[in-house]
């Protein structure tokens, strides 16, 4: 049976003040959960998160290069070298002893406006972008021209349920054509919705009631989006302590991921159960997580091309990791890396499917404490942990925020992608995506451009074409949308 896997972008929600966000979706990832004044929200599926001023970090999932957002006074530290193609490495500042560190960071006098990009113009890369005349919350790419993208889920008035609708392109976003009106089958206006185009004939939706009570539907089809099926009630009964009686309310289900064939749903914080489908979504059974929900806020998935983790917070912002082995969640061999140790509320992480590592960027809720901030990787199911990216301040690295990070094998080697706002010399504020070949060592300015209002982000295709994908915000900050793409390598 062949399998098809594609790199997926999706979008986030500012969270409130006293609790989490709304996760991100990924690669078979799902929208989060609001979480409660103590915890950070429950995040989507496997790739991005989001910082609410004065809350705490949601995260979600795979593929998804939907990463964090800063408050502008919650700047980010980071980096070393940063050199243009072709050009002259650039000097650096040792730092990160606060985190006990011996990691090179990017100097005063090596900003990232200051480094040469492969353009006549440096700050030149808003040219290469191509248009998509659509604003779309979720995208998934199969090869550099091959995409289906989805816009923001809606009420769909003949059937007064939530509904979205999805986009093909075959020539990487200049035309776009409707494959499907979606209807989620949910009534609640405070729903979210979810799809995830798993090959261009298999497109799965889910959705889930986000406030008090639970509520959700998932469904399916198999011929393109020709035609539906709903299986709410066949996972419900999967669920359920009596599989004959079914589930006394539906369950809410924000991440579906498929990793070794099989899929796997997340039910939040409504059961301490996964649902598993080993045969498509034929049959379903249920999987107890390992740690209580009692102690910990709900489970987020972590879906590579090889693993699958499971990642879970603590009422004191512990961080444990579990990796699915033999059918069963196991602790991983390494654990989450410092410098928080235990207080770990903003800590974000991205992963794809089309990959085989796990970033996250971990650092303190208030940075006038003089936080550390570190970026850690892992290649092999968190057995080990590398530090990519590490820094104590704004000053010190001239990164204002991050939006993204990913790291994955690119042939034989490691690779690190990280894109944000960087500030050079006169402090003027440039988006920019870089990558690292190096360990984070030294840093290649791929993608710059003045900061309007605009961010970037990138995300791996089944081919190996890395994509970089433009997207903004409404004057709150409060939804993000795509609205255009470029290969950039």
């Amino acid at each position: 049976m062949k399998f098809y896997v594609a790199a997926l972008v999706s979008m986030s929600v500012m969270s409130p003040a006293c609790g989490g966000g709304s996760g991100s979706s990924g690669q078979g990832g799902g929208s989060g959960q609001a979480g409660q004044a103590w915890q950070a929200g429950q995040g989507g599926g496997t790739g991005g998160v989001l910082v609410g001023t004065g809350g705490v970090v949601s995260t979600g999932g795979s593929g998804s290069p939907d990463a964090a957002v800063f408050p502008q006074d919650s700047a980010i530290a980071g980096g070393a070298d940063v050199t243009a193609k072709d050009a002259p490495a650039l000097d650096t500042a040792a730092t990160g002893s606060e985190a006990g560190l011996e990691v090179p960071t990017l100097g005063l006098d090596a900003q990232a406006g200051d480094a040469t990009a492969e353009d006549a113009d440096p700050h030149g890369s808003a040219s290469r972008w191509i248009e998509f005349g659509h604003q779309f919350a979720k995208c998934t790419w199969f090869s550099a021209d091959v995409g289906y993208c989805s816009e923001a889920a809606k009420s769909l008035s003949a059937t007064s349920t939530k509904g979205t609708d999805l986009y093909l392109t075959n020539n990487g976003g200049r035309a776009w054509t409707l494959v499907a009106t979606i209807d989620g089958k949910n009534t609640s206006t405070d729903s979210v919705m979810n799809v995830y185009v798993l090959s261009p004939a298999e497109i799965w939706y889910t959705t889930a009631f986000v406030g008090f009570g639970f509520s959700g539907t998932i469904g399916r089809s198999t011929n393109g989006g020709a035609t539906w099926e709903s299986l709410t009630d066949r996972v419900d009964r999967a669920l359920a302590d009596d599989p004959e009686a079914g589930s006394p309310l539906s369950a809410p289900f924000f991440d579906l991921v498929q990793v070794g064939g099989a899929l796997w749903l997340n039910t939040g914080t409504w059961s301490q159960y996964f649902a598993m489908s080993p045969d498509k979504g034929l049959t379903w059974k249920r999987v107890l997580g390992p740690l209580s929900l009692a102690e910990v806020q709900a489970p987020e998935f972590i879906a590579t091309k090889n693993d699958l983790l499971l990642r879970y917070t603590t009422r004191s912002w512990g961080i444990s990791l579990y990796r699915l082995s033999a059918g069963n969640f196991v602790a991983t061999e390494a654990t989450f890396p410092a410098p928080s140790d235990v207080d770990h509320g903003n800590t974000w992480w991205r992963a794809s499917s089309n990959g085989d590592g796990v970033t996250f960027a971990d650092r303190r809720a208030w940075p006038f404490w003089g936080w550390p901030f570190l970026v850690s990787a892992t290649l092999d199911g968190a057995k080990t942990f590398t530090t990519v990216y590490a820094g104590t301040s704004q000053i010190q690295s001239g990164c204002e925020g991050l939006r993204d990070v990913l790291t994955f094998t690119q042939g034989t080697s490691p690779v690190t992608y990280i894109s944000g706002i960087f500030l050079d010399s006169a402090s003027k504020r440039f988006v920019e995506i870089r990558k690292s070949v190096a360990g984070g060592n030294t840093w290649t300015v791929l993608h710059s451009e003045p900061a309007v209002g605009n961010m970037t982000s990138v995300a791996l295709d089944p081919t190996g074409k890395v994509h970089a994908m433009r997207h903004t915000s409404d004057n709150y900050g409060n939804t993000y949308v795509y609205d255009a793409q470029y290969v950039l390598e």
